[in-house]
């Protein structure tokens, strides 16, 4: 089960935005993710990851599931690992603005976070758009509750529960006949010290091959004001990702 956990599980935030398809007909949507990475920030290592992700549609809502776990190399020795499962319900609106709600299990060596359990909810906007491209806005808050891998003798709380904010535009457009460019920020400031702020900026060129297969080039910035022990606020990574639809 660690292993057939998406390829970016590393992120403590999760783009679910680049995992949705497009709203049409109805049906369920498969997708199997393989992938390799560099990565600078906390950590220099090369990591492979393999990911699943599953989403149902029917005639007013719809349902995501995403499993991902990765194994990393560092230092030609150690392994590190990580995973998370994240479920999320959005229903349709002939208006262009719908409610969801989701649930996220995760572990992240890389971070420090021994286990993290969110539960929020929200509402999702469409927004105007030109042919050939999307755009969503999300507003919304959620709670969360960690149990983080700090020294006894630092005097860091080794567990912590917070409500966050979560904010969130994707934009999204077809380049050619073969290829679509997305870019994603969230933004997720706690709401009683908003200092205490988790951000994410990612751009996504995803080129199909063929029908059923594609190649994902992603560039991700993610930035945490307040991470716990040494770990590094800010983290940048380049993956790419071999995509069996």
């Amino acid at each position: 089960l660690g292993l057939l956990l998406p390829a970016d599980s590393s992120a403590l935030i999760l783009n679910t935005e680049k995992e949705r398809r497009a709203e049409g007909g109805e049906g369920l949507s498969r997708r199997l993710n393989l992938s390799a990475a560099l990565r600078s920030g906390n950590v220099d290592l090369v990591d492979f990851g393999l990911g699943l992700r599953l989403e149902k549609w029917d005639e007013h809502s719809s349902w995501l599931l995403i499993a991902g776990g990765r194994v990393a190399e560092k230092d030609n020795s150690t392994f590190v690992q990580e995973g998370q499962v994240h479920v999320r319900r959005n229903f349709r609106s002939d208006q262009g603005l719908g409610p969801e709600v989701f649930a996220q299990l995760q572990t992240n060596e890389f971070a420090n976070l021994e286990m993290r359990a969110l539960l929020g909810g929200g509402v999702r906007m469409r927004l105007e758009s030109v042919e050939g491209s999307r755009a969503w806005l999300g507003l919304g808050a959620m709670i969360e509750s960690e149990s983080l891998d700090v020294d006894s003798g630092s005097g860091e709380d080794s567990s912590a529960s917070a409500l966050r904010l979560n904010t969130y535009l994707s934009l999204s457009r077809a380049v050619g006949e073969s290829a679509d460019f997305s870019a994603t920020v969230f933004v997720q400031p706690r709401v009683d010290d908003p200092g205490d702020l988790r951000a994410m900026v990612e751009l996504l060129l995803e080129t199909r091959v063929s029908e059923r297969i594609s190649l994902d080039l992603s560039l991700s910035l993610e930035h945490d004001s307040r991470p716990p022990g040494d770990v590094e606020q800010t983290d940048v990574q380049l993956r790419n990702t071999l995509v069996f639809d």
